[in-house]
């Protein structure tokens, strides 16, 4: 018995179907079907661990048959939740697979008698909003944030896959997150499209707390410098050579904010960092209590995808 389990077990690995069930006889004859060239298939995920962004991740499995890549192959992934998702191999023998969790799940390939297994675990946002829905309706906190316009005029609505945050005031502008004011140790990112090719337009992230009480870069596309204000200060921090920005694609605007040290950095649509600036605040009542945000131009409006905020 424990013969034919061992044998069984050592026909599996090389790819041939057994049991210690077929008998010796039989087992000793699958020994041919490695001599000859039976199928022997390997699979595995292209990581051990995946991380969940919004409730869900794409699991890439590679498929290989007597040690080549198998395309059109129907790959099966299980989930230690129960899930079952199906996906087919490309002519490079690569499956994409879309898995959505809630809580760190453990998910097993398998094809024929080989598998593997891998670990996605959920990132924890403080707020995340990928923008592909209308919920609008959260967002209740809009302060110019350098100026003090007696009509507010800014908006956020929802288009298609999208937010467009519009500023018709005289004066720059921010829509708050719906979180708690003065966290502190974080970082927020957001993919914004600027619209306008011009050197008084634009958008980024920042702070803000109330009206004439913010902080936030703007990036206009159609300068060479970029602007951050400054009105916890009464003043504008810097103006910073900074290549233009396409206004054909979302770039990545990143705020960290760890005590009175804020970081401004900016990412195109490939991911390469074209600027970065850090910002001191002088600690006051006001700043304490400031909330992230999404910062527009005066009589401007910007395109808004994927808006992060995480823990450090």
């Amino acid at each position: 018995m424990e013969l034919g389990e061992t044998m069984a077990d050592n026909l599996v690995a090389k790819g041939v179907s057994a049991s210690a069930s077929d008998g010796l006889t039989t087992l000793a004859g699958k020994i041919l079907d490695i001599q000859t060239g039976g199928s022997c298939y390997h699979i595995e995920f292209s990581e051990a661990s995946y991380t969940a962004v919004g409730g869900s991740a794409t699991l890439e499995i590679y498929l290989q048959e007597s040690y080549a890549p198998k395309s059109g192959a129907s790959v099966t992934v299980t989930g230690s939740d129960g899930s079952v998702y199906n996906g087919i191999t490309n002519t490079n023998g690569l499956a994409s697979i879309t898995v959505s969790v809630s809580s760190e799940t453990t998910f097993t390939c398998t094809y024929n008698n080989v598998s593997d297994t891998c670990t996605v675990t959920v990132q924890t946002y403080l707020f995340y909003d990928d923008c592909s829905t209308d919920n609008t309706s959260q967002y209740i906190n809009f302060y110019e944030i350098w100026g003090a316009t007696s009509n507010m005029r800014t908006t956020l609505s929802f288009d298609t896959d999208h937010y467009v945050l519009t500023n018709s005031n005289t004066s720059f502008s921010a829509v708050c997150l719906p979180v708690s004011a003065g966290l502190d140790n974080l970082k927020l990112t957001a993919k914004i499209r600027l619209l306008t090719n011009s050197s008084d337009k634009g958008g980024g992230v920042g702070v803000a707390t109330k009206r004439e009480k913010g902080l936030a870069i703007f990036q206009p596309n159609g300068t060479t410098k970029h602007l951050i204000l400054n009105n916890y200060a009464g003043r504008v921090a810097s103006n910073v050579s900074v290549s233009n920005l396409s206004t054909n694609d979302y770039n990545t605007f990143e705020l960290i904010k760890s005590g009175q040290s804020l970081t401004f950095s900016i990412y195109d649509a490939n991911g390469t960092q074209r600027f970065t600036k850090q910002i001191t605040v002088s600690t006051n009542t006001d700043y304490s209590n400031c909330i992230p945000c999404i910062s527009v131009a005066k009589s401007d409006s910007v395109y808004i995808k994927e808006i992060k905020l995480e823990s450090l």
